[in-house]
């Protein structure tokens, strides 16, 4: 079991130990007794004594003169030469003995301290004590107990202290405890490094720097020989994460869309990271984290604690730290399990079932802005002309007077009441776009500028978004997140069932801010308005943005994608980034709407930017296995084919949905993931391992769908079990090592795979 980090530190000390020097040179107690106390033997008159009572005098004067003469100094001498060898051989062999007693004994009645005075600077050097040539650090036996690549991995290979000086390196001391390695560095100020073993799992170690606040600390993963996973939405969502480069960047939520951000973060993160060879990180929610990966052509993960770029964070601390947990175990996923289980909340519920089984028809696609009561209507009745069923109707942008005002503009919805009354009658539910911002101009900046967070001179902090520029809603104050939704309380007296939360990114919180109840981590700003929207009663609440709040039952919608086929937040970027956030958590994932966003944010788009056909289908036949489905460009804007592809495919959905809300219930106790990487139930097998275009439905179905522009052959890659193909002739696969199949495929076909025996 782990103890190969303690054995490291302890090999590579103990020749130079000083502590160890005094006890065997020094100490009292190793002495043992002197060899020249050996030279004072009894004597030899006990020899003689022994006549002492003899009755014959002559005979007893006769042996006085023999003893002083000649036989007597004969015997003795002879007698006392082999009692003084016998005697030194048992000091000697006494002596060892002490010596190695002591040797072993005492050491463990002390802490085993190295000081950099008391040591020679030859014999203490940075590299033996802590950085390890490569600091290869593996706490599981070392070494990974399966082979991947034909070659063995660890698990974790550890950069520690990047940043530290070369004087701080040699100014140094370590302390090794039971559980624990406390190591000081000095250059100008004081750093500490400790590395303790976790109570709750024997494989799992804290590690914990500790410096003056502006001091910055950083810590590196080799990632060369290991694929990684985890950390959260990206713009280019690849997978594994490891294929992904960028700069180190601050670890918080973020509209990757916004024009003023980088692409590169989303809106939902979890500082939780694993990888393919047993090796997992999790970093504690108080650290400034930032993070980078590949960064100058290095293959590394790197963290940082850094206060600088880090978005205002409230600290009342003088000091900055770095501390986070590594596991290592068998597989993937078994230290995914270990972490998860620790550090992970489990959903306390489920969102509405109708979520999982029947389509979400949104309005922003189709209408964008130009939304109005016509258009809604006729959306509804094309809908129904089309026998299409849907779980709601969702009402998107520019619904109201102005932005921060919930009310319907009278102008575009002259008799909403009616509008209402007619969807319901059609079998819909109604849901709302709602967003955390109040404009300028708007009557709830005017009347609600006290639950705003505020910037300098404690007056309402003004901030730009994609409407316009306003204040935004302070969601760690209790009494505006009360106020937020009572206002959303008294919207749906109107006979709205839910809403669809917008933003609530870091990144919207303007220059200076500051919050009713200052975060230690400003991602805590997304994790309560995920909490407000989870307030609203009935279930059918969505957000996009998530941090640490896995614990809510609402679904979680990934951002906006283009309408493209590539990974970079196009369609092959839908089921890895489902795939992400499945693995950290977040199991009701709503993927954006069937071919994504058709305008690509061209400037005053509209509708006549229609998306591929094909591309289309595809993304349709994708998105039916997944956990909820929204349509807003609809099948009959192309041809009747189209429209019977599309309830073809949703006719599978169907006949799955038993599947699908029995894996969402299933997460409520156990956090699994409803759309499973193929690691989760193959995790030595490589290509199982890095697949990203196919994943497992629950436990029974591997969905491999088409993801490729102008496919004819298909290639699936199979892991080991039986398998019945799902589509045209029903064929079983008898699969004793995972292998690679080819299909020849039309756009008709939706590429599955029941499970039926493993």
């Amino acid at each position: 079991m782990p103890e190969r980090l303690l054995t490291s530190f302890s090999e590579s000390s103990s020749n130079t130990n000083p502590v160890n020097k005094i006890f065997t040179n020094n100490s009292s107690y190793a002495r043992g007794t002197s060899i020249s106390s050996l030279n004072n033997s009894s004597n030899v008159s006990s020899f003689k004594n022994s006549y002492s009572h003899s009755s014959n005098t002559a005979e007893h004067a006769l042996l006085n003169r023999l003893s002083t003469k000649s036989i007597v100094p004969k015997i003795n001498y002879e007698f006392c030469k082999k009692v003084r060898v016998s005697m030194a051989l048992l000091g000697i062999l006494l002596l060892v003995a002490a010596i190695f007693m002591l040797s072993f004994y005492l050491p463990k009645q002390y802490e085993n301290v190295t000081k950099k005075d008391e040591t020679n600077k030859k014999d203490f050097e940075w590299d033996k004590n802590i950085y390890f040539k490569d600091m290869v650090l593996n706490l599981a036996n070392n070494f990974s107990k399966k082979e991947y690549d034909n070659q063995h991995n660890f698990a974790l290979n550890v950069f520690f202290g990047e940043l530290l000086s070369d004087a701080a390196k040699q100014n140094s001391t370590l302390i090794k405890k039971e559980r624990s390695i406390e190591m000081t560095f000095y250059d100008d100020e004081l750093i500490t490094f400790t590395i303790t073993k976790q109570n709750f799992s024997e494989q799992c170690y804290e590690i914990h720097w500790k410096a003056k606040y502006h001091t910055k600390l950083q810590d590196c993963f080799d990632i060369k020989n290991s694929h990684w996973f985890g950390l959260g939405e990206l713009f280019s969502q690849k997978w594994p994460l490891n294929k992904v480069t960028f700069p180190m960047t601050p670890f918080l939520t973020s509209d990757f869309l916004d024009k003023y951000q980088p692409k590169l973060f989303g809106g939902v993160l979890e500082p939780l990271i694993v990888n393919s060879v047993g090796g997992g990180i999790y970093v504690a929610d108080y650290v400034p984290l930032h993070v980078s990966m590949n960064d100058n052509t290095l293959s590394r993960f790197c963290i940082k604690a850094d206060y600088n770029n880090y978005h205002m964070a409230y600290t009342d601390s003088l000091s900055n730290e770095l501390n986070y947990t590594i596991c290592t175990a068998d597989n993937i996923k078994k230290v995914h399990k270990l972490l998860f289980d620790q550090f992970i909340n489990k959903p306390d519920g489920v969102p509405d079932r109708e979520m999982f089984t029947k389509p979400i028809w949104s309005t922003w696609v189709r209408y964008q802005k130009n939304i109005n009561g016509v258009k809604l209507k006729e959306f509804v009745n094309e809908i129904k002309a089309h026998n299409f069923e849907g779980s709601q109707i969702e009402i998107d942008d520019q619904y109201s007077s102005a932005y921060g005002d919930y009310d319907f503009d009278t102008k575009k919805f002259p008799d909403i009441n009616k509008i209402i009354e007619q969807i319901k009658e059609a079998g819909f539910r109604i849901t709302v776009w709602v967003y955390p911002f109040s404009n300028i101009g708007s009557k709830s900046l005017n009347h609600y500028k006290d639950f705003v967070v505020v910037g300098e001179k404690r007056i309402p902090g003004l901030t730009e978004w994609w409407d316009g520029i306003g204040a935004i809603i302070d969601t760690t104050s209790e009494s505006a997140s009360q106020n937020f939704i009572n206002r959303l309380l008294d919207f749906k007296k109107l006979g709205i069932d839910g809403f669809k939360f917008d933003a609530g990114e870091v990144n919207y919180l303007p220059y200076m801010y500051k919050l009713n109840t200052p975060q230690v981590n400003p991602n805590y700003f997304s994790y309560n308005y995920v909490k407000i929207a989870s307030a609203i009663p009935g279930n059918l609440s969505e957000v996009r943005v998530g941090y640490k709040s896995q614990r809510f039952s609402v679904f979680v919608r990934i951002l906006d994608r283009s309408t493209i086929w590539e990974v970079h937040n196009g369609l092959r970027s839908v089921l890895t980034a489902v795939l992400t956030l499945g693995i950290l958590g977040y199991p009701f994932i709503l993927p954006d709407m069937v071919g994504g966003n058709t305008c690509n944010y061209k400037p005053d788009c509209n509708y006549k930017y229609k998306l591929n056909r094909e591309l289309y289908v595809r993304w349709t036949q994708l998105s039916i296995f997944l956990p909820a489905i929204q349509f807003s460009v609809t099948p009959w804007d192309y041809d009747k084919d189209v429209v019977t592809l599309v309830q073809n495919a949703l006719m599978i959905r169907k006949n799955l949905s038993d599947e699908i809300y029995k894996a969402a219930c299933e997460a409520k106790s156990t956090g699994n993931p409803i759309i499973r990487p193929l690691w989760w139930y193959w995790p030595y097998d490589k290509e199982a391992i890095i697949t990203d275009s196919q994943f497992m439905l629950g436990e029974n179905f591997l969905i491999t769908p088409v993801l490729d522009q102008n496919v004819v052959l298909h290639q699936v890659y199979l892991p080991v079990g039986i398998w019945e193909k799902q589509w045209g002739e029903r064929t079983i696969f008898n699969i004793t090592k995972g292998s690679f199949h080819n299909f020849i495929v039309t756009l008709s076909d939706i590429c599955y795979f029941k499970l039926v025996k493993t």
